[in-house]
């Protein structure tokens, strides 16, 4: 695999996303996700344990839409939880801020 091809691949075990492939595994198993879902969980871990505002994630959101706002944000969240089942649990909320995935040595 060459330097381009593993930037493409993002990992908070037990999430692997392969950009390339544009595929998403969850222990092993493909999950599929919208456009505007693939675009937050792609940021959420190129940005792997920093805090992004609600802000920031709508303008990466706004690259591909016109209309987005902080409940779209939060609804794209809530779905994006529950397509990931159990590793969800990796994306935690920062109350009056925004969102983290939480990083991998910190996931049992």
């Amino acid at each position: 695999m060459n330097p381009a091809q593993e930037q493409e691949i993002l990992e908070v075990a037990p999430i692997r996303m392969d950009s390339l492939r544009r595929e998403l595994l969850v222990e092993g198993r493909l999950v599929d996700l919208s456009v505007t879902e693939w675009s937050i969980l792609r940021l959420l871990l190129v940005h792997q344990g920093e805090v992004l505002t609600r802000q920031q994630i709508i303008a990466e959101v706004r690259r591909k839409q016109q209309k987005v706002g902080e409940r779209l944000v939060d609804a794209m969240i809530r779905n994006l939880r529950k397509k990931l089942d159990t590793a969800g649990r990796t994306i935690k909320t920062v109350r009056g801020v925004g969102y983290q995935i939480e990083t991998a040595n910190r996931w049992p």
